[in-house]
């Protein structure tokens, strides 16, 4: 018995391990029509596993009434950069930036009603706990509220678009924005690597910023390239051991494009070279190192689609190939009436809408176990489910879909002899077991 807990022990840790949490801004209820006016916000989680997901695997709705709400705006005209996600630098709270507003309110437009009133970031940690006590009103009324940044989740910058053309900084809690100088005037997208602050503007330079992170007015910024794009997002990496970036590390920079396919720039030791561009228009990008690959995860469209995808690439090409040639991979749809936004990698598990328990794990039985022909999982509540099987080093090696099945049967008779995790989830719950294919 020991042998056998120890072994499933380490099979969760390794499948966990090997599979990373996904987070996507979620626009919309599902039943009203999106256009401009401001809807409601939820953060959907998901696999990274390469298999289409019908059910998210976490879940925070943000609050749209009351005193602490925020909404954005539904894919429409000058809204569609809205909804990025961010994802402070420690890893320890997810970051949104919205209106302070209740969903129905014009939001299109220069002088909209949602953009002449308060705009707030949202900070949700790993749990699900969101903070929404950051609220101001001088955030231009030009641009709508599009990107955050943050060390530690205790103060942020924002994009001000509009009157003032500047990067904004605000400590948790804070009613008004610092202007901070001309650092990214009419910013996009802001991030932080290495304790540094770097922004880049629709169709000009990317810089980053003199002092590294200002608090105050008289910051200036320094040009590293232009990418001139329509920009939605950007990650910049650490992909090489001999490319050095002034003495930060980093050498490859992905970035998300509106108005065409993404972008990827790498540094030669001397000039940031372009290598390629790939897949199509995306409103939210991230990328991690997997190995000497990275891994793309981006949301589809150019921000005026409903029903649009969560898709993942695998660079492969080394930290200076050509990506051209990628190809993508759907893990998750919107589904009708609501509208994917922004995506960040973190270690979220939120308020989770179907989770592991110990009533689901009695309920639910599988055998025979081990296993040569056909694995039979009972006791499954939901109208539908999916059955995935995980080997160990977290590679999906089958995956099917049932639709109001308390019974369901898995052909095993394909898939090589060894250990594996099933993973079975419905829209009630998640249980994952150890399987063994003799």
């Amino acid at each position: 018995m020991k042998t056998i807990f120890t072994l499933l022990f380490a099979a969760s840790a390794m499948f966990a391990q090997a599979q990373n949490r996904l987070v996507v801004t979620r626009v919309g209820d599902g039943t009203t029509a999106l256009a401009g006016n401001t809807a409601k916000v939820t953060l959907m989680e998901y696999t990274s596993a390469d298999i289409k997901q019908t059910q998210s695997t976490g879940v925070v709705e943000l609050s749209s009434t009351g005193v602490d709400k925020l909404t954005l705006a539904g894919p429409l005209g000058a809204t569609k950069s809205e909804g990025q996600l961010g994802l402070s630098t420690d890893g320890a709270y997810l970051l949104v930036l919205g209106y302070d507003q209740e969903p129905g309110v014009a939001a299109d437009g220069i002088g909209a009603a949602a953009r002449t009133g308060n705009k707030l970031v949202a900070r949700i940690a790993n749990d699900g706990t969101v903070d929404y006590s950051t609220k101001f009103s001088n955030l231009g009324t030009f641009h709508s509220p599009r990107s955050v940044a943050s060390v530690d989740g205790s103060a942020f910058y924002v994009n001000i678009e509009g009157g003032t053309n500047q990067i904004g900084y605000v400590a948790l809690g804070g009613t008004a924005l610092t202007g901070i100088g001309t650092v990214g005037a009419g910013a996009r997208t802001v991030n932080i690597y290495g304790d540094q602050l770097y922004a880049i503007p629709n169709y000009n330079n990317m810089v980053y910023s003199t002092p590294a992170l200002p608090t105050e007015a008289g910051a200036t910024g320094t040009t590293i390239f232009n990418p001139n794009t329509s920009v939605a997002g950007f990650t910049m990496l650490d992909m090489d051991a001999t490319a050095d970036w002034n003495g930060t590390g980093l050498d490859v920079i992905y970035i998300g494009n509106l108005d065409g396919n993404f972008l990827k720039w790498y540094w030669n030791g001397t000039d940031w070279v372009a290598a390629g561009t790939a897949y199509g228009s995306v409103s939210g990008i991230t990328v991690v190192k997997d190995g000497a690959n990275a891994r793309i995860y981006a949301v589809s469209g150019n921000g005026t689609v409903s029903n649009n995808c969560l898709v993942a690439l695998t660079d492969d090409k080394g930290y200076n190939g050509d990506i051209t040639d990628l190809v993508a991979d759907t893990l998750a749809t919107a589904g009708e009436n609501y509208a994917f936004r922004g995506v960040a990698v973190s270690n979220f598990s939120g308020t989770v809408a179907v989770k592991e328990t110990k009533a689901a794990k009695a309920s639910i039985k599988v055998f025979p176990n081990p296993a040569s022909e056909v694995i039979q999982v009972t006791g499954i509540t939901g109208s539908t489910v999916q059955l995935s099987l995980v080997d160990l080093n977290g590679r999906v090696v089958l995956t099917k879909e049932y639709s109001d099945a308390a019974i369901v049967e898995l052909n095993v008779q394909s898939i090589a002899k060894g250990t594996y995790v099933l993973k079975v989830v419905s829209d009630k719950a998640v249980v994952s077991s150890l399987v063994v294919i003799q």
